[in-house]
């Protein structure tokens, strides 16, 4: 009988060898999209300058040589310099430029994004 108990457990491994364990890789039904706290231009910026600053610098006016309706124009309008904030016109102005223009939470958008590259994404 001892024979047996010692090969017991020898033969259960080997019948699960040829057992194969499958992952489960389907993602949790419960799970949201992960703000990874980026400001992008499309996402963040852009409504803000639609909402500030279209009315005078887009749609067909573009006073001063500032278009703020695409990335691309506004990049060109050279009122932006990546990575410098403080060099930007779009914030020295932006920050003082009459009554209703951008609160303290989107001016601080505003700079975090220029200061993060300004990056198109």
């Amino acid at each position: 009988m001892r024979p047996l108990i010692f090969a017991l457990p020898l033969l259960v491994s080997l019948a699960a060898c040829g057992e194969e364990v499958k992952e489960d890789t389907t993602p949790p039904q419960d799970t949201q999209p992960v703000d990874d706290g980026m400001i992008g231009f499309a996402d963040d910026v852009l409504p803000l300058l639609e909402t500030y600053c279209s009315r005078c610098h887009g749609a067909g006016q573009t006073h001063g040589g500032v278009d703020v309706t695409s990335y691309e124009s506004l990049m060109a309008s050279g009122v932006v310099v990546a990575s410098d904030s403080a060099a930007s016109q779009l914030v020295t102005i932006g920050s003082h430029h009459g009554s209703g223009w951008f609160s303290a939470e989107d001016l601080a958008t505003v700079t975090s994004w220029i200061d993060a590259g300004a990056l198109n994404d």
